[in-house]
Formats: C-alpha cells, structure tokens, sequence
C-alpha cells in the first residue's frame, strides 16, 4: 500500500518481539501526522522509504487503509510496543537497551520506573538536549543491542537515518515519539477503552489542549489529503 508516495510496509508487533535480527533494523512507527510530514518533505519521505519495516501507530491510519485501499492492518503503538519489549526483555534477560529523547525529568521518571518494575533489564538513557554527535558517542560505550529514540518526528527518524550506522551494537532502533512521556507519566495514555477503541488522541486533547493543532491535522487534514490523492488517482487510470 502506497499513501503520498510512501510505501507502507507492516510489520506485525510479534514479529517485531522475537529480537532475531541478524542486521540492523531501523523500524518506524507510521502515523497520520508523519505521514503529513512526509507529504510536504521530499527528504523526509526518502527517510520513511528507506524502513524496511513499518509499525501503524494511529487509528486515522488504519481507516484509511480499510476503507480506501481494503487493506486491513493492525495497530501497534509506539508506547505499547515500548512497553511490551520490556516485559520480554526483562524475562529473557538477554538484551541491553538506552533510551535517547525526552525531558530530562521525564527520562529519569522512566529510567527510575523501568529500574523498579524491570529489574532484570540493563538499560541507560539521555536526554533528548544532548546533541546528537555526542549522543553517539554515549550509545556506543554502553553499546546497547536496541535503542528507542524519543525525539517526536521528525527529529527522530532523521537521527536514525543519518547515524544508525555509526552505533554497530544496535540491532533494533525504533522511534517511539512520546514512549518515554507515557511511560513516565501514565495519566497520558488515558483509559484502556479509550486506547481500544482509537480515541487516545482525544484523551491527549483533554489533557494537552496545546496539541489541538496537531490533533486537528491528523484527524482532518490528513484524511482529506489521502482521499483527495485516491480520487485524483482512479481519475488517471480511466
């Protein structure tokens, strides 16, 4: 499925779980509003390209895969998918994990909360105000087999993009948006049905009233664009 000239490719949250990657794995989580960003950047839509897998975070998304292209995916949100890697880990006690993004309040809440309910998981993180050069150089001496990066899109992408390669330890990188915001402040996510039936962003509005001209570009814009683009589409190839 191609949405804007950006080859969506899902991949399935248990796959993304077993951690047997024999090379690098730069997954992103696909939502409606980087889809917009890829939509109005060339650049960055060669850097949403350029995944070979793709997680769908965002019930726009989904929609609009169902209803215009017939193509059921499922949902797998940056912050279930970050909390789910830490329940395997921390059982199989294999992999060492760093976090990079976020406040330095908010990393630290997390670090301290992973620290307590994960005690088995080696993880180390820094927060999102170190630059980014020197935010390899960290990662590498922890060296980490998966690195989740938390610097809202599209900063996070273009980090991976421009600097996985130089990080050799790292298997797995995702970015995870506001993983690390959500898991340091739990009220974020809002109620389990919300989260069940796609209206997390609407809890999100509750609390965060600032995100409105986020929310109003995700859960209007894009949809518009996306059925403009199928229209102008099936009016080519008649």
């Amino acid at each position: 499925m191609q949405v804007f000239g950006i080859k969506i490719r899902p991949i399935l949250e248990k796959k993304v779980l077993k951690l047997n990657f024999k090379k690098q794995l730069f997954l992103i989580t696909l939502n409606p509003e980087i889809m917009l960003k890829g939509y109005y950047s060339a650049n960055f839509k060669q850097i949403l390209n350029s995944s070979a897998f793709h997680t769908i975070d965002g019930i726009g998304l989904q929609i609009i895969a169902r209803f215009l292209y017939k193509k059921k995916i499922k949902r797998a949100t940056g912050s279930d998918l970050f909390t789910k890697l830490l329940n395997k880990i921390n059982i199989e006690n294999n992999h060492k994990i760093f976090l990079y993004g976020a406040s330095e309040n908010s990393l630290n809440k997390a670090l301290n909360r992973i620290r307590y309910n994960y005690p088995n998981i080696i993880i180390n993180g820094i927060h999102g105000d170190i630059p980014k050069k020197e935010a390899v150089k960290m990662i590498n001496q922890k060296k980490p087999e998966i690195l989740l990066v938390a610097l809202g899109a599209p900063k996070q992408e273009v980090f991976l993009y421009n600097y996985l390669f130089k990080m050799p330890s790292v298997k797995l990188a995702i970015g995870i948006g506001g993983g690390i915001d959500s898991f340091a402040h739990p009220y974020l996510r809002g109620p389990l049905f919300m989260r069940k039936i796609g209206l997390e962003w609407f809890w999100r509005l509750l609390v965060e009233p600032w995100r409105l001209p986020r929310i109003f570009r995700a859960t209007i814009i894009f949809p518009i664009k996306a059925i403009k683009e199928k229209m102008l589409f099936k009016q080519a190839i008649k």
